[in-house]
């Protein structure tokens, strides 16, 4: 029996900073609620040791800028893994410090999960899925 994901809500994750003791922490955040509501993830073990890293780094009274890049780049990639079909964490194209989940539409339209233009700009408004 295969166990239906559970996605948070599509949008912004962190926005006004490329901070990584800004980014670390709502980053992990979104995380920790995904796993919270997916305990059966496949990739639960390893995006647990990068929290563990990354509470590390931020609990860590000398901020190392070098590992928080390795840490931060765990976590970004976590992230986009944990990311519904048709859609990706990345920045959002019109502001680069807006972190979050944005569509993403495939060049074909024919194979384009989404409803509506509001959810894919690529959609022509007359396309009807």
């Amino acid at each position: 029996m295969e166990i239906p994901v559970k996605y948070q809500t599509l949008g912004t994750v962190s926005w006004g900073t490329h901070r990584n003791e800004d980014l670390i922490p709502a980053f992990v955040d979104s995380i920790q609620w995904f796993l919270s509501q997916n305990p059966y993830w496949d990739e639960r073990k390893a995006c647990e040791a990068s929290i563990v890293e990354a509470e590390a780094i931020c609990e860590n009274e000398t901020y190392d800028e070098e590992n928080s890049d390795y840490v931060l780049e765990d976590l970004y990639m976590h992230l986009n893994h944990m990311a519904p079909e048709g859609y990706l964490f990345s920045t959002n194209e019109g502001d680069g410090a807006d972190f979050g989940f944005w569509a993403y539409c495939m060049e074909d339209c024919e194979a384009c999960p989404h409803e509506n233009t509001e959810q894919c700009p690529n959609l022509e408004s007359e396309f009807n899925h």
